[in-house]
């Protein structure tokens, strides 16, 4: 905070409105960490009033998706959704295949709390596509993983498990151990509602494990 601070006067002292507006987005960053997104929020939209004066489509849509990510938190989905739209269409604009896949896996996160699944699987799909096609292989797992909560929560264990295996090989992969340890509980979770009990506790162990690592 005290670098943000500092870089923000010296943008004020100079009026270099890009300096002003990526030293307000770093203190919402910070604040984001603290948990304070009140103030994280207040940040981030002092930040794109700059930024939109400037006509960076780039910073635009970073800030899109960091008021998106605080609505989320709060679980205001409807303007969560507002903002993942508007980051989306400007990752589109901008031709940024990475956070077209970022902006459509969030949106399929809030579709997945909201219970509309059909439509996260929609968007995981999309992510998928697009991941696969410019060989963004990070997010592939994350998605993978997405996609068999979707299908948990539609009750096709099935198809639940294939993609958890799949999310849990390319995770191993690519070193995504998050996405991995995810996979791992999520697992564990269908085991769990099927009654089978041994495979519950051996997978939900295998994730604490994993999580405790991280």
């Amino acid at each position: 905070m005290h670098y943000a601070d500092e870089a923000l006067q010296i943008a004020d002292s100079l009026q270099w409105i890009k300096g002003i507006a990526l030293a307000q987005r770093q203190k919402g960053n910070v604040y984001y960490v603290f948990s304070d997104n009140a103030a994280a929020m207040d940040w981030y939209v002092k930040a794109l009033r700059a930024s939109r004066s400037l006509h960076n489509r780039e910073l635009d849509a970073s800030l899109f998706n960091n008021l998106a990510n605080i609505y989320s938190d709060l679980k205001q989905y409807a303007k969560a959704l507002d903002y993942y739209r508007q980051f989306l269409a400007t990752a589109r604009e901008t031709g940024s295949a990475k956070e077209q896949v970022i902006a459509l896996v969030n949106m399929a996160t809030v579709y997945t709390e909201l219970g509309e699944l059909d439509t996260a699987l929609t968007c995981n799909r999309q992510a998928l596509a697009i991941a696969r096609q410019n060989r963004i292989t990070y997010y592939i797992p994350i998605v993978l993983n997405n996609m068999g909560i979707a299908f948990s929560g539609q009750g096709r264990a099935d198809s639940a498990l294939a993609y958890f295996r799949g999310c849990i090989t390319l995770a191993d992969q690519e070193g995504n151990n998050d996405a991995k340890a995810s996979a791992l509980n999520e697992t564990g979770k269908v085991f769990l509602q099927a009654g089978d009990y041994a495979n519950a506790l051996k997978y939900s162990l295998q994730s604490l494990t994993m999580a405790r690592r991280l």
